[in-house]
């Protein structure tokens, strides 16, 4: 892992909106301005393969973890770049450990000299026979991470030391599926008696597990139901909004009226 650096040119390895790199790269479709990028990173004193590591992240509470990102490549003006030493690689390690694991890796084809680069599904620095190539638009690659880890660490190594052997990557996501248990919203009794006379009744509604967003609910007459609405006021369906701050265990109330005695 070392600094970023960039002569402006054709060696970099840095994170760029174009303006500190040459002006011959030319790629499509990334998210928003800034990318990150390398070209024949052995520039500048580095010798690779260089890493970009990216920050820790906590996910204890969550399952079935993917990893997402946008990998491009100048193509400038032919494809067939790639040495068959040079790669990228997306890897990744758990639980502090100071292993890292191949998860999206991308290849040449193993001709020995320039060729096409592509996804190397199996990261033994072949391209896969058929696979999706690298273009100078940015594509989705994804890879899944197996085990429930409390923690990840994702880093990008690259392996490219000659001039045209480059590429970009953006958009890096880590996404799961939460363990929290989604929020829930019931009456507090599962029964009301009230008297003809009464003039009206009051429900409560509780929520259980808030996750932070607002939850909204409506309160509706059951269609099945034997009660006639025109002995309720016509009652007709009230929204409950429980907001992003709520608690486990805020209430809300619905009044009904009685109408017909």
């Amino acid at each position: 892992i070392i600094s970023t650096f960039s002569d402006g040119g054709t060696d970099y390895f840095t994170r760029t909106d174009d303006s500190n790199i040459g002006s011959g790269v030319s790629l499509s479709g990334p998210e928003g301005s800034f990318f990150f990028a390398g070209q024949d990173v052995d520039g500048e004193g580095a010798t690779p393969p260089l890493a970009l590591e990216l920050a820790s992240a906590n996910t204890s509470d969550f399952s079935n973890l993917t990893v997402k990102a946008l990998v491009a490549e100048d193509d400038d003006g032919s494809s067939e770049d790639w040495d068959d030493d040079d790669y990228l690689r997306l890897q990744y390690s758990t639980d502090g450990g100071s292993t890292f694991d191949n998860l999206i890796c991308f290849a040449g084809d193993g001709s020995n000299f320039n060729s096409e680069p592509g996804i190397d599904s199996d990261c033994d620095g072949v391209r896969d026979a058929g696979g999706t190539s690298l273009t100078d638009t940015f594509t989705e690659f994804t890879g899944s991470i197996s085990g429930s880890p409390s923690d990840v660490i994702l880093r990008v190594k690259a392996q490219l030391n000659s001039g045209d052997e480059d590429f970009a990557i953006d958009n890096i996501r880590l996404e799961g599926t939460s363990g929290d248990p989604d929020p829930t919203v019931q009456f507090t009794s599962n029964s009301n008696t009230v008297g003809e006379g009464d003039g009206s009744t009051t429900l409560t509604a509780e929520i259980s597990n808030p996750d932070g967003n607002e939850v909204n609910v409506d309160v509706a007459l059951d269609g099945g139901s034997s009660a006639d609405a025109s002995d309720i006021g016509n009652y007709s369906t009230q929204t409950v909004t429980f907001p992003s701050s709520a608690n486990d265990g805020d209430t809300k109330d619905v009044t009904v009226n009685i109408t017909d005695d």
